[in-house]
């Protein structure tokens, strides 16, 4: 199980390539962002390093931090989720 995510934040923040495991919490925080794979399949992940390296998919989305209370609705999905 994956975090909240703060490498992506930080990444998106400074408008750096990511190349990120395809799990909901990714999907949440990066929205179209980043390029994903398919957690265990290194053929999947294969392929988005290459993407990557041609070039093909160079994300030109905006990053919009989240506000406070999408954070705080955010963080409740969560805890419901574990309860």
């Amino acid at each position: 199980r994956e975090g909240f995510g703060l490498p992506l934040v930080e990444a998106m923040h400074y408008k750096k390539p990511i190349i990120a495991s395809d799990i909901d919490v990714f999907r949440e925080i990066g929205k179209d962002y980043p390029i994903y794979f398919k957690p265990g399949d290194s053929d999947d992940l294969m392929n988005a390093v290459l993407k990557f390296q041609a070039g093909v998919r160079l994300n030109n989305t905006e990053f919009n931090p989240l506000t406070w209370d999408e954070s705080v609705k955010m963080m409740c999905r969560r805890i419901k989720g574990w309860i």
